[in-house]
């Protein structure tokens, strides 16, 4: 008789597809909440113990550069924003204070708040309502412009300065469908650079906003509430208020939608030193000043400098040749056993005339230090004595410039 060959066992492993990926991304994080859930009592109550469980799992899975914990906010004219049960701040690049012992919230810079969450057990229109209030509160906080202090934060040049706004439910009294049509009329008593940007309730899904294209039927994805500003152009799109009842990929939804906001989040000390230090300036003596001579070292500055006015020892104008253009006006001064220049505008023609004015002199050193308003800058201690204005037109007289009185 023959013998029967043993069935085959069939491959259970899904393929490795870009949706099955996702899949089991999705239910990752879903066991990770879980677990930290689990280990948690009375989670479903309100209290620590529901904030805790969110922060505990953001700050097991955000990039090292962020944090999550629960805070208030504070802008540099001394604006503060609520209490917020989960605030996601740039803790790679920012102070963090706390205002005594046993206080738990944190205070951070309005300038490092990437993303404001306020966490609610069950949430109602009420408790959307308070959510939506706590969320313009910390969204109406001043935020400094984009300058040169920003670091570029990634392969783009693009830098975003705005504050994700999130209410995170673990269920809700209402369905989906109510919930946003509860934010809709919430919406219209608020500003819109002020308004939640996403709702997530956990075990039902997430309201957010997509972009569509006109002629287009495909979604680009979850967007923050967009406002029209003076440098925003306006792309042709309709925004869409829009519910995903997706359950099983709610925790995902959200997760992947604050990862692309806080890709682009701005990378700076948020606060200047004067404002960190309010109150102390006033109060700042001093005993004695240093500067350093030509031997690069560190030695008193003569009592009579530092009592009288010292005016330049030469002032002019540097214009384009046969041009109106003015390049800049330029202050020599004496300075230690050398002298400097002062310059203003610091711009690179600036720079350029420099060089033709100190090169001759056998010196490098044309570098420019900025004063704090960047409208003045110096040039770094230069030796020998100092050219006299005949001196000064003879060494432009090969460049493109010109002194004119």
């Amino acid at each position: 008789m023959a013998r029967k060959s043993k069935p085959t066992k069939k491959n259970t492993v899904p393929p490795f597809t870009a949706e099955n990926l996702f899949k089991a991304a999705s239910k990752g994080l879903n066991a990770d909440f879980a677990k930290i859930r689990e280990t948690m009592p009375h989670y479903a109550t309100a209290g620590t113990e529901t904030e805790n469980v969110l922060n505990k799992f953001l700050n097991n899975h955000l990039p090292r550069r962020f944090a999550a914990a629960n805070g208030i906010a504070i802008d540099s004219e001394d604006n503060i924003s609520q209490q917020f049960d989960t605030l996601i701040y740039d803790a790679e690049n920012n102070p963090v204070y706390r205002a005594g012992e046993g206080f738990v919230a944190q205070i951070l810079p309005s300038d490092s708040i990437a993303a404001a969450i306020e966490i609610k057990s069950n949430l109602n229109k009420e408790e959307l309502k308070d959510a939506a209030e706590k969320i313009a509160s910390i969204k109406r906080l001043k935020r400094s412009p984009i300058s040169n202090h920003n670091q570029q934060v990634n392969f783009s040049n693009f830098i975003s300065i705005t504050c994700l706004g999130v209410v995170f439910a673990y269920t809700s009294t209402t369905s989906l469908k109510t919930l946003a049509k509860n934010l809709k009329e919430i919406n219209q008593t608020i500003p819109k650079s002020q308004r939640i940007d996403l709702v997530v309730v956990l075990d039902k899904g997430v309201i957010g906003y997509i972009p569509v294209v006109p002629g287009e039927s495909r979604a680009r994805g979850l967007i923050m509430m967009p406002e029209a500003t003076d440098d925003f152009k306006i792309p042709a799109w309709y925004i869409h208020l829009c519910i995903f009842e997706e359950p099983d990929h709610a925790l995902h939804y959200f997760f992947i939608h604050l990862m692309s906001s806080i890709a682009f989040f701005r990378k700076r000390i948020p606060l200047p030193f004067d404002s960190l230090l309010k109150g102390a300036a006033n109060r700042i003596q001093s005993i004695q000043s240093y500067w350093y001579n030509c031997d690069r070292d560190l030695v008193e500055v003569p009592i009579e400098h530092t009592q009288t006015k010292n005016p330049p020892l030469l002032t002019f104008n540097v214009f384009l040749k046969g041009a109106r253009n003015l390049i800049g006006q330029f202050h020599q001064h004496k300075w230690s056993d050398g002298y400097i220049y002062q310059v203003v505008p610091p711009t690179r023609a600036a720079l350029d005339v420099l060089s033709f004015i100190i090169g001759p002199t056998g010196q490098r050193n044309n570098s420019l230090v900025p004063n704090s308003d960047g409208v003045v800058s110096y040039t770094t201690l230069l030796k020998g004595p100092p050219p006299v204005i005949g001196d000064i037109k003879e060494f432009l007289a090969q460049s493109p410039f010109e002194i004119r009185v």
